[in-house]
C-alpha cells in the first residue's frame, strides 16, 4: 500500500472514530431525565484508556522522551484535550439537547483542525 493511500485510510479512520464520540458519549451518559453513567466517570475512563493505549504504542515504537521545553505545551494540551473537552462535552450531552452539542462539537473540531494545520511550529 502506498504512503498516500495509507495516510488517507488512517485519516478516514480517525475521522470516523471522532464522529462516534458524540453518540457514544450520549449513550454512556444518558439524558437529564434518564441518567446512566456520570460524565466524570466517562471522561476519566476515556482519558485512562487513551493514556494506556498511548503508552503501549510509544513503548512499542521506542519513541524518544519529550524534551524539557516540550513539557508545558504537552501539559496544556492534556488539560484541554484529555480533561476539559470530554468533561464539558459529557455534561453538555447529559444536560442539553444533542443538536446544541453538535454545533459546539463542529466548531471545536474545525477550529482545532485549523490551528493544527496552520499554526505548526518547527
Amino acid at each position: 500500500m502506498s504512503t498516500e493511500n495509507k495516510s488517507l485510510l488512517l485519516g478516514s479512520l480517525g475521522v470516523l472514530v471522532f464522529a462516534l464520540t458524540l453518540p457514544m458519549t450520549r449513550l454512556a451518559t444518558g439524558s437529564a431525565l434518564e441518567p446512566a453513567l456520570s460524565p466524570w466517570f466517562v471522561s476519566f475512563g476515556r482519558a485512562a484508556l487513551a493514556g494506556l493505549l498511548s503508552i503501549i504504542y510509544l513503548v512499542a515504537v521506542q519513541a524518544p522522551r519529550p524534551r524539557r521545553k516540550d513539557y508545558l505545551p504537552i501539559a496544556l494540551a492534556a488539560i484541554g484535550n484529555v480533561l476539559g473537552w470530554p468533561i464539558f462535552f459529557g455534561f453538555g450531552l447529559a444536560l442539553c439537547r444533542v443538536c446544541t452539542c453538535l454545533g459546539y462539537n463542529w466548531h471545536s473540531s474545525t477550529s482545532n483542525s485549523y490551528h493544527g494545520c496552520f499554526n505548526l511550529s518547527p
